[in-house]
């Protein structure tokens, strides 16, 4: 006799749980295995699968992979988190470089927000916008490498990471956007491109580590609050090209 859809439901379910025995290299059969449960509307056993607890949660993201590039379905829309997020979350270097690797790949706003497992992160040179607090409150995060294929960080992009002591801002980048170091408060040492013209307000707000930065010659303005309680900034160069510095911008910088 012929299966009903609910007793083929649970045989697939039982089928595709035993075909998970696959590592991150190897996505070309969970690609097609995906393209047929797609083909035949089988969405809502995709949703089954992801949600499934005995998926190993490396597994569930390469799972999603085939929607997320060929038909936009992500794992918000099922987990609410993408992808990079979810893998960032477990701290799972080799899956978010495998996701950012990807050639339609964007980094989106609040992308890994409160990944507070994520210690490193290298950004592609595929990606040209870091968005807003698409890494706030990471705070083991320690190494960010930006390529110089970034033209904007977006305010408050890396505000409250803990971890930080070091970062260097690519030549390609012309301003600081607002608040994009907010309390980062081990932040010590902030490379700047000499060609910026900007420092928005509370962009090193309570950055309370940073004890001297360079600014640029470029720079013609200086936004409020800037470097507002930098408690132990000890030596500052303000360039003969300010035009504008705003309200409290070093405000309780006690050195």
């Amino acid at each position: 006799a012929e299966l009903g859809l609910n007793s083929k439901i649970e045989f697939m379910v039982k089928y595709f749980l035993h075909k998970f025995n696959f590592d991150i290299q190897n996505n070309a059969e969970i690609s097609l295995i995906l393209f047929n449960l797609c083909k035949y509307g089988y969405l809502n056993l995709v949703k089954l699968l992801v949600k499934t607890t005995e998926i190993d949660i490396n597994k569930k993201i390469i799972f999603i992979i085939f929607f997320y590039e060929k038909y936009k379905i992500t794992l918000f829309n099922i987990l609410n988190a993408t992808p990079l997020h979810l893998a960032a979350k477990k701290n799972n270097i080799k899956i978010v470089n495998f996701l950012l690797a990807q050639p339609k790949i964007e980094i989106g706003e609040e992308e890994f927000w409160k990944c507070n497992k994520l210690t490193e992160i290298t950004i592609p040179d595929t990606i040209k916008t870091i968005p807003k607090n698409a890494f706030s409150y990471c705070s083991s995060l320690k190494c960010i490498s930006i390529p110089s294929s970034v033209t904007s960080i977006q305010s408050y992009a890396f505000t409250h990471l803990n971890s930080l002591e070091q970062i260097t801002i690519p030549s390609s980048v012309t301003k600081i956007s607002d608040g994009v170091f907010h309390s980062c408060f081990n932040l010590k040492e902030v490379n700047l491109p000499s060609n910026i013209t900007s420092i928005g307000s509370k962009s090193f707000y309570e950055c309370k580590s940073l004890s001297h930065i360079t600014i640029p010659s470029s720079v013609i303005s200086i936004g409020s609050s800037a470097f507002y309680n930098c408690e132990d900034l000890t030596e500052l160069t303000l360039p003969s090209s300010l035009e504008s510095i705003g309200h409290h911008a070093f405000q309780h910088c006690k050195s």
